[in-house]
């Protein structure tokens, strides 16, 4: 994709999300719910706050920093005017723009990694993808991340460690792939990859370090304890495995704890598993990277519909076969039926929204098990294991 391309793309992006903030309905197209939050998050900028202390954020370093950024256009506005205000309709044009621009970088990147069928990176405009891109911020990790797969290709590691970490305090999850990437580097450079943890480290003690010293830990850890003291909600695996032990009464405090504790190891499990395959080209790099989301995701005690930009750009790379294009298309679409369609219904049945879930949770699952049997990792870890293969 040459300059006058890209340029297009992003022009044709951000007309689309402007018009679409003017013109689209709830909840089809806008959910400012967030929205809102982002921008009461950003004010900081404009009052002369601190974030974290006077402005509670329970997001990184990065994505509260990124709230701001729409607050500089409408102070701008709010002096050239003269009416002192900062209005929230202009700040979602200029936030829903600038992720436009993120989402437009995405497919580019995405169609100059691709071998073949290019045409699939384009799969981002689906329902869900244009949905949760026009109303969240999660295409900016998303682009992050794939930034970081494009250096790595082109054997930049430190700089793919960099963005990596760049991605990690935008949204925690890009943690996940970091011990891809160390595995990875190991086993073809058949050495410890110091220089490359590093960047890693050094780049998120760059980003919080303002914070720290502004605010100190008490003020730096609001995020996480926010979210370690989060319940579990409707959407989640762990809350439909819970809410079926309780409808089947054997529900005790002991059970729920083990469920809590071990699904949070889960969420780390892929780790362990790539000291187990051979982990030394790119595309594999990229299957556990997606592997490693996908398990973050699943085992997760909450879930958000727009964590769905996490993955599907590394779905995308991964696509090959007819039946893996259906298997994007398919997530797309029930995740948007999901949300916004049945989640803002007002007289919807009682076991759609939960049969809905399920059913997510279901493909989420699968594509798990499908890029496991890809990468033939049962056979691996089976001989791994010393156990006997069968032919």
């Amino acid at each position: 994709m040459n300059r006058l391309q890209m340029l297009a793309l992003c022009c044709c992006f951000v007309s689309v999300s402007v018009a679409a903030t003017r013109f689209g309905t709830f909840p089809r197209v806008n959910d400012h719910h967030d929205m809102r939050i982002y921008f009461e998050r950003g004010r900081w900028m404009v009052t002369g706050q601190q974030p974290y202390r006077d402005v509670f954020s329970e997001y990184p370093q990065i994505a509260t920093w990124l709230f701001a950024i729409p607050h500089v256009g409408t102070a701008i506005w709010s002096r050239l005017s003269g009416t002192q205000q900062h209005p929230e309709r202009l700040y979602r044009y200029l936030f829903s723009g600038l992720m436009a621009l993120f989402l437009a970088g995405t497919i580019a990147m995405l169609y100059t990694l691709r071998h073949e069928h290019q045409w699939l990176a384009f799969l981002l405009l689906l329902p869900a993808g244009c949905y949760f891109t026009q109303n969240r911020f999660d295409i900016v990790p998303a682009f992050l991340t794939v930034a970081s797969l494009h250096a790595l290709r082109g054997r930049r590691c430190r700089t793919a460690c960099a963005l990596l970490a760049i991605a990690t305090a935008t949204k925690w999850y890009g943690l996940v792939m970091m011990p891809v990437f160390v595995i990875y580097l190991y086993r073809t450079n058949q050495r410890v990859p110091w220089s490359e943890i590093m960047s890693y480290g050094l780049v998120l003690g760059v980003i919080v370090l303002p914070t720290l010293l502004a605010i100190g830990w008490q003020g730096f850890l609001n995020p996480y304890k926010f979210h370690l003291t989060r319940l579990t909600n409707p959407e989640s695996m762990l809350h439909l495995i819970m809410a079926l032990i309780a409808r089947l009464h054997v529900s005790h405090p002991l059970i729920d704890q083990v469920l809590l504790h071990g699904f949070l190891a889960l969420q780390f499990a892929v780790a362990p598993l790539c000291l187990l395959v051979r982990l030394d080209t790119w595309d594999r790099v990229v299957t556990w990277s997606a592997l490693s989301i996908l398990c973050f995701m699943l085992f997760a005690k909450f879930y958000s519909p727009q964590w769905i930009l996490w993955v599907t750009p590394l779905l995308v790379l991964l696509a090959n076969r007819p039946i893996e294009v259906a298997g994007i298309v398919l997530l797309d679409v029930v995740t948007y039926v999901y949300f916004p369609y049945l989640y803002h219904l007002p007289d919807k049945p009682p076991m759609w929204f939960p049969g809905i879930i399920a059913l997510k949770t279901a493909l989420l699952a699968l594509w798990m098990l499908h890029l496991l049997y890809r990468e033939r990792a049962y056979w691996c870890l089976i001989s791994r294991l010393g156990m006997p293969q069968q032919v």
